[in-house]
């Protein structure tokens, strides 16, 4: 299977966040794969919306992708479903409130390839001793560790969303929006 990262990429003109509020609790769970849902809903400050509102919210900093009420309900009708929770997010324009979503993805899976991907370490390992990608250039991912996941986290890059090829087919049928992919 063909796998890609995936990015929001909601024009500015549209919707951006400016401010993320979450507890510290919550900000130490992200990327974890371990459920959120006893965690107090964050708050996101945006911009006025000029337009209709994106299926996925850009904005600055390490974040869990927030998504539409559009893209939490395709998710929730796919094969992968038991993987994901949706905790509502306080999206606030300073005047309204507008219905999102923070996608958490629950599993992180080892399937980082470190035979067959190119990259160059630093020359000290991580905090934990762990090895360091200092520079990467091609990503291959281990099939049978990904077990045919259409979106997921890996453990090497906590913050990157990938996306199977079909299930970003999926999304442009279905007319979800505001995303961009990046061949790994």
């Amino acid at each position: 299977m063909v796998y890609k990262e995936l990015i929001p990429s909601a024009d500015e003109i549209l919707l951006e966040f400016i401010e993320f509020e979450c507890t510290k609790s919550f900000d130490n769970k992200q990327y974890l794969g371990k459920s959120m849902q006893s965690e107090e809903s964050p708050r996101v400050y945006i911009k006025d919306p000029d337009g209709r509102p994106p299926d996925f919210l850009s904005g600055i900093g390490s974040v869990l992708p927030i998504v539409s009420v559009k893209v939490k309900e395709f998710l929730l009708g796919t094969e992968d479903a038991i993987y994901f929770e949706f905790i509502r997010a306080t999206v606030l324009d300073y005047e309204n409130e507008i219905e999102y979503y923070i996608l958490n993805i629950l599993e992180v899976l080892d399937a980082f390839d470190w035979e067959q991907s190119d990259y160059d370490l630093f020359d000290e390992p991580g905090p934990k001793g762990n090895k360091v990608i200092e520079d990467l250039r091609k990503t291959v991912l281990i099939e049978e560790k990904v077990r045919g996941r259409n979106l997921f986290y890996v453990k090497e890059f906590p913050s990157k969303v990938f996306i199977s090829e079909k299930l970003e087919d999926q999304f442009l049928k279905a007319g979800i929006r505001d995303f961009e992919t990046i061949d790994i």
